[in-house]
């Protein structure tokens, strides 16, 4: 059986975005520049198209990071 994986961008955005994460986002934003922010988006990307999940992104920098 062949299982298609897709990230759900909208799913994974909407968590980002929700007030429980308002301080994270926030100091994010603040501390990386637009270069890194596209580079670290470009890595979380690769590496849920690996483990074939979606998994949230603060936990993933967070672990990572």
């Amino acid at each position: 059986m062949i299982k298609f994986f897709e990230i759900n961008k909208d799913y994974l955005r909407k968590r980002i975005f929700l007030h429980e994460n308002k301080e994270k986002r926030y100091w994010f934003l603040k501390t990386y520049s637009q270069e890194e922010l596209h580079n670290y988006r470009e890595e979380y990307y690769t590496f849920l198209e690996s483990v074939q999940e979606n998994i949230l992104y603060f936990r993933w920098f967070e672990e990572t990071g």
